[in-house]
């Protein structure tokens, strides 16, 4: 960052903590400039004038003066909220979950408009989606294939032939995200046992709009065991666990 040099970008707050008495540095994912990360002088005073404006995930129009390691928030206007997540324990738990995801991801200020836009309309999505689980589906997929990971849930990732229907014993690799055949399995490893019915919702879920998701159907069991499969792949590429989702392994 150049020093003193001020910049203007709309984000979303990811991440906070809390230094000192009074300031808190946050991580904010930028449409402009990606990750950035930036102080907020005396937010934690009763009079300050971004109280509330930067609570996680809230939206905002920021000025931010650069400096030569962290940023200094200047000016905070609200741009959007979510109030419907946090009415919704498991909502806004999945919502803090692909933040998660963006934070690991993403390099600080690199733009990457994207995924921020992919961000801000599955978040309004999931605000009135009775089945949230649906939508951090379909960002995965979508994240993972914005981010340059495509993956193949039509033909086997090893011998390249379409896998067969009615198949209840592939792989998930958890090297390449794509599918493994039934007879490959034997001559590979790093991979979860799924079957057809799940090669089929990840398939199904890559290529349908986000208009439409209200509509699609699926067991919860198959996307509970899709989620899983997801979360330990994610993990695997980032080489970190992921931990906003462990609130519910219990």
């Amino acid at each position: 960052m150049l020093a003193n040099k001020e910049i203007s970008a709309t984000a979303i707050t990811l991440k906070y903590y809390d230094i000192g008495e009074s300031d808190k540095i946050y991580a904010l994912f930028s449409r402009e400039y990606g990750i950035i990360r930036a102080v907020a002088k005396g937010i934690k005073k009763p009079k300050s004038k971004f109280s509330g404006r930067l609570d996680l995930l809230n939206v905002n129009e920021l000025v931010i003066r650069e400096g030569r390691n962290l940023g200094t928030i200047v000016e905070c206007e609200s741009y959007k909220v979510f109030p419907l997540l946090r009415l919704d324990y498991d909502k806004l738990i999945y919502s803090l979950f692909l933040g998660e995801l963006i934070l690991l991801f993403s390099n600080e200020g690199e733009s990457f408009e994207q995924v921020f836009d992919l961000l801000i309309s599955t978040l309004e999505a999931i605000q009135k989606a009775d089945i949230p689980l649906i939508y951090i589906i379909w960002f995965e997929i979508q994240f993972l294939s914005l981010l340059g990971y495509q993956s193949n849930f039509s033909e086997c990732d090893i011998c390249k032939q379409k896998v067969a229907e009615k198949n209840n014993r592939l792989g998930y690799s958890l090297s390449t995200g794509s599918i493994i055949c039934e007879h490959c399995l034997k001559i590979t490893y790093n991979y979860k046992i799924i079957d057809d019915s799940i090669k089929n919702i990840l398939n199904n879920l890559k290529y349908i709009d986000i208009n439409s998701l209200s509509e699609f159907n699926a067991e919860a069991k198959n996307l509970n065991k899709i989620q899983d499969v997801l979360k330990e792949y994610l993990s695997s590429l980032s080489e970190r666990k992921i931990k906003t989702l462990s609130v519910f392994d219990n």
